[in-house]
């Protein structure tokens, strides 16, 4: 939580910043959203199943996102976003609790790219690049383990989607959808964690909902 409360306080104050300066042509935008991501990494579902836990199917999805007109219709920003995923046992027993944990934590530069809108409606495309820091924890019958990779171990992190967001001026709600590439090259093994899982590939489509709201309205209510 340390890390999501630092990176949204990071985001908000550099957005908000921007739109203390003189206006651009496009207003400047935070977002929070949460949904889901549907990836499917072959290797891990195999040991995941072998050792008779549920395949990984769906990650939840929670984020945050600021950005800045830099011209036209064209901004530029950051967009920190917190991934999920619990499997457990797919035969539950009163005798046994094995399970798995994915946790990640992905930052990356973003550019959106205003397709048609007004006062009413905005439709974009987005397209990011960043990385990613991952944790996959087990506990099996043969023990507890972890396979892991952050940037260094070459873990790429990038989007590519489109947004409608529907309300008026300075307030709307939004849904985005689309496709994250995000493949594990190399992992590091730790504990009961089987060798032969070599990468992890967590690229899949994925979909969200949230709030979206104007930086320089909401600095200007906080100085009333």
């Amino acid at each position: 939580m340390r890390v999501i409360s630092r990176v949204i306080l990071a985001l908000l104050f550099a957005v908000s910043a921007h739109a203390a300066a003189p206006s651009a042509k496009e207003p400047n935008f935070a977002r929070f959203f949460g949904g889901v991501s549907s990836p499917h990494p072959e290797e891990l579902n195999t040991e995941l199943q072998a050792q008779g836990v549920e395949k990984v199917k769906n990650l939840v999805d929670l984020g945050v996102e600021g950005i800045v007109a830099t011209s036209g219709f064209l901004s530029a920003g950051l967009r920190y976003v917190h991934r999920v995923g619990l499997m457990s046992e797919s035969v539950a027993t009163t005798a046994t609790s094995y399970s798995a944990t994915i946790r990640q934590d992905t930052l990356l530069g973003v550019a959106r790219y205003k397709l048609m809108g007004n006062d009413f409606y905005i439709f974009d495309m987005l397209l990011g690049l960043g990385g990613s820091t991952t944790q996959v924890s087990t506990d099996f019958a043969k023990g507890e383990g972890e396979w892991s990779a952050d940037v260094g171990n070459g873990s790429p992190y990038g989007i590519a989607g489109v947004s409608l967001s529907l309300g008026y001026k300075n307030f709307f709600l939004f849904v985005e959808g689309g496709y994250a590439y995000n493949k594990l090259a190399t992992v590091n093994k730790e504990g009961s964690a089987n060798a032969n899982v070599g990468s992890i590939d967590l690229s899949g489509g994925y979909a969200v909902v949230g709030i979206m709201f104007r930086m320089d309205v909401i600095s200007k209510l906080g100085k009333k």
